[in-house]
């Protein structure tokens, strides 16, 4: 590091003009490019992932479930000539609405009708109702009896309405649907009445989301910056002090977020909080470089040698910290799940461009400015910490052995603990009670249906579904869904051709079933095709080799999905034929696809923080006995959180998966000081119980507060109203608490049992 702070201290102006040039190039790319936030399931998983392309081909095919926004509301009877008629003029209104290609409701909800020898699809009750009180028991009889209705456009106690609205798929982007959906809400609040309205569906969902991802990030950035801003004004106070640090990790997320815009890599709910990780990662190394510039002061050091001092002996040490922590980040790269490697990437960049522009910055403003008075350089060497420190070296020495073996104690309690862990993730995973999409959801799923969607489609020759024999196992697949609780409804060619064929006699109940007869089932297809095509063949294909079984689902989660889907493929192999093939997606699929990247991306990236934070810790300090009691402190906590959640039932989501790398990286930070200021004072000739002694005192204040400045600004993260971001906030933030713990316990402990031997060389 010699070298390099010759360098900053003999070329300041040019390196002060690197820094403008990023700025200025980090501004221009936010200006062309703005900030983009998006949420979107299925760019969660890798393009060619097997889930991914069989969900986009049965998009193609069929048609997508992101161009629905569903809209309920309470009501005392729906087949009430006011309600009735109020349901009317929301349907037309919202069907006016530029954009709006299809609008579903109870009042233009269409079924199969026999008259007079022909077939027809004709609304149940129509735009040209009659409120006679006969009128109305026959409307709410046909459409109780309807299958398709109920649970659909109404529940069965008729109390609770739906209206679906479809948006132009050339309009299905975040600004054309914020447009639509801001008529949707005014059209409902002008002609609402008293009425309260909930809402559901992906274009809504993905909007709602990114808003409130929007608001999050600005809270989390605000929360973080105050806990900074305390921090520092309690250990500085004054004007350099406070600011420098700011304007340092201001820039470094400045020109992180310009780097993850320029890559076209959108803002979603974990990179959310990358503005907030930087500040108080960032900072972190700022505090002890001018700690470290106050203490040369101190020592009676010029501003020129202080400044020097500083670089030379915490430049090494806190780009070793800054290292680490990126590793702990970058592990996460190597993520299948999409969030997760950008995430990882971009915060590990961010953590280096951070320590680049503290080192420079700092080093080059204490250059040009005066020294601060004697007033702050003493009252920065004072403190009630230096006494508790020097009390805690003395507990630590008299009770090392003891430390030791509760340590290890509490962490055999803390694996039992953690084999409770379970990987398990939901569509709305990040959506916590807290927020308005997680309320309305709730609403939907006990009154009326759920958004999400399950396919099963069966496959085989051309015209095979023509047979009775085919449909009849096409009808078994559905009846099987309609019986779990899970299923929420089920939908599939049987059940038009069921109604067809009921309607072509009398409309007589016992022939409510599909034909037995070959020829006939052929000519009620036939029929079918040439009175609603497009409605035929939304479940089966052209050539009649393969039926789609629809249906709707509850958000189970991937671990019950997984037992849930491995009955079905059961079910699925004992009732088709052996030449029918089978596929299972939707858009619930995904979310199940999700957990087994999760399980590949958390053991990966652990290993690999692990293992690389070793070789660093071996290249740093060239003692295998060193290395290990550097890795013992951090390794510990990490275990001791996995039990944390294994006993409070916290699952791993794409949420908390990325906990324990970067908290490993980050953990690892403070132990580094630690032992290689123990490793300047063993150097300069002190024995290990002094030189232990010397560490303790000379790094325990900085690393006691750069630690409250990470847990303030992780703690922020506990504000968050998405679930996985709290979490990974209150999780992280127990890391630290036990990771300061260790750093200034079971360390030093370590260190008086196993007595390392440390030479010059090392």
């Amino acid at each position: 590091m010699e070298r390099i702070a010759d360098l900053l201290l003999g070329r300041p102006r040019l390196f002060v003009g690197l820094l403008i040039v990023l700025l200025v190039a980090a501004t221009g790319v936010l200006v062309q490019r703005g900030i983009v936030f998006d949420y979107s399931l299925e760019n969660f998983l890798p393009a060619d992932d097997p889930a991914i392309q069989t969900w986009r081909d049965f998009a193609d095919r069929y048609e997508p479930d992101d161009l629905i926004i569903a809209i309920g509301t309470d009501v005392d009877n729906v087949f009430n000539g006011e309600t009735l008629g109020l349901i009317r003029t929301w349907t037309e209104a919202l069907a006016a609405i530029d954009g709006v290609e299809e609008v579903i409701s109870p009042i233009n909800y269409a079924s199969l009708r026999a008259e007079g020898g022909s077939i027809s699809v004709q609304p149940i009750i129509g735009s040209k109702f009659t409120a006679h009180p006969d009128s109305l028991a026959a409307y709410r009889a046909a459409m109780l009896a309807d299958e398709g209705a109920v649970g659909f456009v109404i529940n069965p106690e008729a109390n609770a309405v739906a209206l679906f609205v479809k948006v132009d798929p050339e309009l299905n982007n975040y600004d054309a649907r914020q447009i639509i959906l801001g008529h949707i809400y005014d059209v409902l609040e002008t002609r609402g009445g008293q009425h309260e309205f909930h809402y559901s569906g992906f274009p809504y969902i993905r909007n709602a989301y990114v808003n409130l991802l929007r608001l999050e990030t600005v809270r989390y950035v605000f929360l973080s910056s105050l806990v900074v801003l305390l921090a520092l004004l309690w250990l500085f106070r004054s004007v350099r002090g406070v600011v420098l640090p700011l304007v340092t990790v201001y820039l470094g997320v400045a020109v992180t977020v310009a780097i993850q815009m320029l890559f076209r890599a959108p803002i979603d709910v974990l990179s959310s909080t990358i503005a907030a990780i930087i500040l108080v990662v960032g900072v972190a190394d700022s505090i002890h470089l001018l700690v470290k510039y106050f203490n040369g002061l101190s020592e009676g050091l010029s501003k020129r040698e202080a400044v020097r001092k500083m670089v030379v002996r915490l430049g090494a040490a806190t780009f070793m910290t800054s290292l680490t922590t990126a590793i702990g980040f970058g592990t996460l790269a190597t993520s299948a799940v999409v969030p997760m490697k950008r995430f990882g990437l971009f915060t590990a960049v961010g953590v280096m461009i951070t320590f680049v522009i503290s080192l420079v910055l700092i080093t080059v403003v204490l250059l040009w400015t005066p020294e601060p008075k004697t007033k702050q350089i003493e009252r920065l060497g004072r403190g009630r910490l230096d006494g508790w420190l020097r009390r805690l070296d003395g507990f630590v020495e008299r009770r090392a052995r003891a430390i030791v073996f509760a340590a290890f104690a509490l962490t055999a309690v803390s694996v039992v603990a953690a084999t409770q862990l379970r990987i398990n993730t939901y569509i709305n995973d990040e959506m916590g009670p807290k927020t308005d999409v997680y309320q309305h959801l709730v609403w939907f799923e006990s009154r009326l249906t759920t958004p999400w969607q399950f396919e099963v489609l069966l496959t085989g020759e051309p015209d095979t579904f023509k047979d009775p024999a085919r449909l009849h196992q096409a009808e078994a697949v559905a009846n099987y869904l309609e019986a779990r609780p899970e299923i929420r409804r089920v939908v599939t060619v049987t059940d038009l051709l069921a109604r067809l064929n009921q309607a072509l006699h009398g409309d007589s109940t016992i022939y409510h079933r599909i034909p037995d007869e070959p020829d006939l089932a052929a000519q009620q297809l036939f029929l079918l095709e040439l009175t609603d095509p497009d409605l035929l063949h939304r479940f089966v294909d052209f050539d009649y080799g393969e039926v789609r079984v629809a249906a709707l689902m509850n958000d189970i989660g991937s671990a019950r999905m997984k037992e849930f889907r491995a009955d079905l493929d059961t079910f699925l192999a004992e009732t088709l034929d052996d030449d029918l093939s089978t596929t299972q997606s939707g858009t619930i699929t995904l979310a199940a696809s999700l957990s087994d990247y999760l399980v590949e991306s958390l053991l990966l990236s652990i290993g690999l923080a692990f293992l690389f934070i070793s070789f660093l810790m071996a290249a740093l300090f060239r003692s295998a006995k060193l290395v290990l009691i550097s890795l013992i402190p951090n390794v510990i906590p990490l275990i001791m959180v996995a039990g944390v959640m294994g006993v409070f039932g916290i699952d791993v989501s794409p949420g908390t998966a990325v906990i324990f790398s970067i908290a490993f990286g980050i953990a690892v930070d403070d132990t580094i000081h630690m032992l290689a200021r123990l490793r300047q004072e063993m150097a300069a000739g002190l024995n290990l119980r002094d030189a232990i002694r010397t560490s303790i005192l000379g790094t325990g204040k900085a690393v006691i507060l750069t630690s409250l400045v990470l847990l303030g600004g992780f703690g922020a993260l506990m504000t968050s109203r998405f679930e996985g971001t709290a979490n990974l906030g209150a999780l992280v933030s127990l890391t630290v608490v036990l990771a300061l713990l260790a750093d200034l316990l079971l360390l030093p402990a370590l260190l008086h049992v196993m007595k390392p031997k440390l030479t010059r060389k090392t």
